[in-house]
């Protein structure tokens, strides 16, 4: 993975890599690039594949979404925000996320395990106890935990 510099900015020399057998790609997705482009990571060895995709703005607006998704064993998704109750401080128009209950009723019923990450502290996914998590359980998903090893 070669990075240069272009007029002033780090930009990456590939955006594929592969590394003791590992081989890796990174898919833009659609995201409001306030500081950076944003991108999924799909990575793949020994027949096992793994999409690592924590930030999006919108599955609307990225139409070959389910697609990658079911080219993945595993698929790491953006579980930011559970709904639209969720009490923050922003705007969702300012910090679009897609919510996890659109994640589910989109993605339900895909050959891929998906779990979710990227949890925003006022999400109800972030207490193990919570009603969302047997919303999330029930409709076949899982929610990514710390030293969580997946494979």
């Amino acid at each position: 993975w070669g990075s240069v510099f272009r007029d002033g900015h780090l930009v990456a020399g590939s955006d594929q890599f592969e590394i003791g057998g590992v081989q890796g790609e990174a898919i833009p997705v659609p995201h409001r690039s306030e500081f950076t482009d944003a991108v999924a990571w799909s990575v793949t060895s020994s027949g096992f594949s793994l999409l690592y995709l924590p930030d999006i703005d919108s599955w609307d607006e990225w139409p070959e979404a389910a697609e990658t998704i079911d080219r993945h064993d595993v698929a790491l998704l953006d579980g930011t925000f559970f709904d639209e109750n969720e009490p923050i401080e922003r705007s969702l128009a300012d910090v679009p996320h897609p919510l996890v209950v659109d994640t589910i009723e989109r993605f339900a019923g895909t050959s891929c395990r998906i779990l979710l990450t990227h949890l925003n502290h006022t999400n109800a996914l972030a207490r193990g106890d919570s009603s969302a998590h047997a919303l999330v359980r029930g409709a076949g998903f899982e929610v990514a935990e710390d030293g969580m090893v997946i494979g």
